[in-house]
């Protein structure tokens, strides 16, 4: 409880500050689009455990403050929207799990390196938390006893209620005025914290998000 309310008021500050910031921003962009999770854990550390994980449909959609063109030293900031949906088989020695999960999540972003190259090509490095929204899980888990339990019945949650990333970006503006310009981007995530919460609850990720948007320069481009 207590690491929820730290994490809501953390939250609730960069919440406060995307919006003072996005007024001294170069500028704002809106995107939509789709990502591919890969998940994995250490193999060499968990020998007896085997994995299959089938992610099904995982979208997005957000909003992002750039800094890339501006001189000032001012961190770019994201505030993002994740749906996605799966399945997950674990196995360790003679217990396995198998599950379908959907989850909805939040994700905020700071970026300390925003850089622009030729007006058209900016990259963003930084930090992502995502803070889990909704989630739905259901499945089975085979017991010693050679019989199954309900998932939903042994579990409270299925997935961790917070997620760590570090994040790059890379992205394209196609100017269609001096100001606006379809924006093109892909991030790549690398997950710092385990990505569900069931036993074995081993398994990181890596995130890959392709999107489309539009990109309003705030300032002009001297």
């Amino acid at each position: 409880m207590q690491q929820t309310t730290f994490f809501l008021k953390i939250i609730s500050i960069f919440i406060l500050t995307f919006f003072c910031t996005a007024g001294l921003g170069q500028g704002i962009a809106s995107y939509v689009g789709a990502n591919n999770s890969y998940f994995y854990f250490n193999e060499s550390k968990y020998s007896d455990v085997s994995t299959i994980y089938i992610p099904m449909v995982e979208g997005c959609m957000g909003v992002f403050v750039d800094q890339s063109k501006t001189k000032a030293k001012i961190p770019s900031f994201s505030i993002q929207y994740d749906g996605s949906e799966g399945f997950i088989y674990v196995q360790s020695g003679s217990e396995h799990t198998e599950a379908f999960y959907e989850k909805t999540s939040l994700a905020f972003g700071v970026y300390l390196i925003s850089k622009n190259f030729w007006k058209n090509f900016n990259y963003h490095a930084g930090a992502e938390i995502a803070l889990l929204l909704e989630e739905r899980f259901e499945g089975r888990r085979r017991n010693d006893s050679g019989g199954y339990d309900s998932i939903s019945e042994l579990n409270d949650a299925f997935n961790n209620p917070f997620n760590y990333f570090l994040k790059n970006q890379i992205s394209y503006d196609f100017y269609v005025t001096e100001r606006i310009a379809f924006r093109l981007h892909y991030a790549f995530l690398f997950g710092l914290n385990n990505e569900f919460e069931i036993e074995p609850d081993i398994t990181k990720s890596l995130k890959h998000f392709l999107c489309v948007g539009l990109n309003y320069d705030l300032n002009m481009i001297k």
